[in-house]
C-alpha cells in the first residue's frame, strides 16, 4: 500500500511535549490496576503478569485461572487484530492513529457499560471477569499495536521493565562514557532519552494509582476517565501537523 507522505503524523503528529507516550502510559497503568482490584487479580496491561499468577494458582490448586491461562492468547489476537485495522487504515497514516485510539476509547466505553449491567465480579472466571476482562485485554493489545506501528519510535506504554531497562541503558552512558568523550550535545541526548523513558514509568505507577482509587470509589464509571485521556489523543492526533524530521528528533530526546 502506498504510504502518503503528506499525512504522516508517525510519532510526531501528537509528541508534543512527549504528551502521548506520558498519556498513554498512564492509561496502561491505569487499566492494570483497576482490572487487578475490579476482576481479583487479573493484570490487563502486564500480560505476562498472568502467566505467573496462573502458575501459582496451579501449585495451590485453585479453580480460578481460565482467565489468566487466556490472557495471553486474547491478547495475540488483540494485537493481531490491531495490526489488521492499523495497516488497513493506512499505517502511517494519520488516519490510522486517530481512529485506533478511538477504537480504544470505544472498548473502554464497552467495558463500563459490561461492568455496569452484569453483576459484580466475584471470581476471575466468572461472566464478568470474562466479559469485562476480555475487553480490557483487548483495549490494551490494540495500544500494543498502536504503539507498534504508527506511534513505534515512541517508549513502550505497557512493559516498563523495557523501559526501566532502556533508562538505566542511557543514565549509564551519559555518566561513565566508556572511554568516549561525550559533547555536550551528546550528553543532551543521552540524558532527553533517559529522562522520557523513566518518566513514561512515572506516569504508568501515576496511572495505576488513579485505576486503583477509581475501582474502589467510582467502579466502572471511573473508566471514563482514560476514555476521556484517549479521545483528547485522537482529537490532537487529528489536528496537529508537524514535520515528520521535527518528530524523529522529539522522540530521540529533544
Amino acid at each position: 500500500m502506498p504510504e502518503d507522505h503528506a499525512d504522516q503524523p508517525d510519532e510526531a503528529a501528537a509528541t508534543s511535549e512527549h504528551l502521548f507516550p506520558y498519556s498513554l502510559a498512564a492509561t496502561a497503568g491505569f487499566a492494570d490496576a483497576f482490572g487487578y482490584l475490579k476482576l481479583h487479580g487479573l493484570l490487563t496491561a502486564h500480560i505476562t503478569g498472568n502467566l505467573a499468577f496462573m502458575a501459582v494458582g496451579l501449585a495451590q490448586g485453585s479453580p480460578h485461572i481460565l482467565m489468566k491461562f487466556l490472557a495471553l492468547p486474547l491478547f495475540m489476537a488483540g494485537v493481531s487484530l490491531g495490526t489488521i485495522i492499523v495497516t488497513g487504515l493506512g499505517r502511517h497514516s494519520r488516519l490510522s492513529l486517530v481512529w485506533s485510539l478511538l477504537m480504544e476509547a470505544g472498548l473502554l466505553l464497552l467495558c463500563l457499560f459490561a461492568g455496569s449491567v452484569l453483576p459484580p465480579c466475584r471470581f476471575t472466571d466468572d461472566l464478568t471477569g470474562c466479559c469485562v476482562g476480555t475487553l480490557l485485554i483487548m483495549s490494551m493489545a490494540l495500544q500494543n499495536a498502536i504503539m507498534r506501528l504508527p506511534l513505534k519510535r515512541l517508549p513502550s506504554t505497557t512493559a516498563m521493565t523495557t523501559n526501566i531497562t532502556e533508562a538505566t541503558v542511557q543514565w549509564t552512558h551519559w555518566v561513565i562514557g566508556f572511554g568516549r568523550q561525550l559533547s555536550p550535545e551528546d550528553k543532551r541526548k543521552l540524558f532527553g532519552r533517559a529522562r522520557t523513558f523513566g518518566t513514561t514509568v512515572g506516569f504508568f505507577g501515576l496511572g495505576g494509582v488513579a485505576g486503583g482509587l477509581a475501582a474502589v470509589r467510582a467502579g466502572y464509571l471511573g473508566l471514563l476517565a482514560p476514555t476521556a485521556v484517549l479521545a483528547l489523543l485522537a482529537t490532537r492526533a487529528a489536528f496537529v501537523h508537524r514535520e515528520p524530521e521535527r518528530a524523529a528528533e522529539v522522540t530521540r530526546g529533544r
